[in-house]
C-alpha cells in the first residue's frame, strides 16, 4: 500500500509542477518516501507549492447568479453578474396571500415536494423564506393529485399563487439547474 500512495503522489507532484519547471520527474522520483509522515509532508507540499507566488486574477472568480422577481410585470429575471441570462413569464402570490418582497437567498431545493397543506406537487422547488412555519419559493406550475396542472393561463398576467413564485416547467427546471442553495434573490415591485 505504501509504494502506491508513494507512486501516487509522485505522480501529482510531477503533474502539478512540471509544466512550470519547479520539479523535474527524475529528482522527485529517486527519493524514497518512508514513513506516513513523509507522505503527509509531500501532500503539504502538493497543496500548498506555488501559490504565494502566483498573481491574482482580476475577475477569475465566476461572476455570482442571483434572481430578481418583478411584482409588477410577474417576470423573473435570472442574472449571472451583469448579464442577463433568462427571463421567465411568473405568477406569484394573489391578494391576501402575497409574495413579499425583500432580499432573500436560495434556502433548499427539491426536485418533486408535495404541499400537503395545498394538496399539490410543486416540481423543481426552490425554497427562498418562511411565511410562519410555511416556506415560499420558486416552482413549476402545482400539479393536482389528478394531475391537471393549474395558473397556467396567470403567468406574466395576475397574481394567482398562495405566495410563491410559479413559473412553467420547462423554465422552472432551467432554473432549478442553473441556481445553487445561497444564491441572492431580489423580489421588488
Amino acid at each position: 500500500m505504501n509504494y502506491l500512495i508513494h507512486w501516487i503522489s509522485v505522480i501529482l507532484l510531477v503533474a502539478s509542477h512540471s509544466a512550470s519547471g519547479d520539479i523535474s520527474a527524475a529528482s522527485i522520483s529517486s527519493q524514497r518516501l518512508v514513513g506516513w509522515e513523509d507522505h503527509q509532508k509531500l501532500f503539504a507540499l502538493l497543496v500548498t507549492a506555488g501559490q504565494e507566488n502566483q498573481p491574482a486574477v482580476a475577475g477569475s472568480a465566476a461572476p455570482a447568479r442571483r434572481i430578481e422577481v418583478i411584482l409588477s410585470s410577474q417576470r423573473l429575471i435570472a442574472w449571472e453578474g451583469d448579464a442577463k441570462v433568462f427571463e421567465f413569464l411568473v405568477t406569484t402570490g394573489q391578494e391576501g396571500q402575497p409574495t413579499v418582497p425583500g432580499e432573500y437567498e436560495i434556502l433548499d431545493k427539491e426536485e418533486e415536494p408535495y404541499s400537503y397543506l395545498w394538496g399539490l406537487r410543486m416540481p423543481f422547488w426552490l425554497g427562498v423564506y418562511y411565511v410562519g412555519e410555511y416556506e415560499n419559493g420558486f416552482h413549476a406550475l402545482p400539479i393536482t393529485r389528478d394531475g391537471a396542472e393549474v395558473w397556467g393561463e396567470a403567468l406574466g398576467k395576475y397574481p394567482a399563487s398562495h405566495g410563491c413564485i410559479v413559473l412553467s416547467r420547462a423554465d422552472a427546471e432551467t432554473l432549478y439547474h442553473w441556481v445553487s442553495v445561497g444564491a441572492k434573490v431580489t423580489i421588488h415591485d
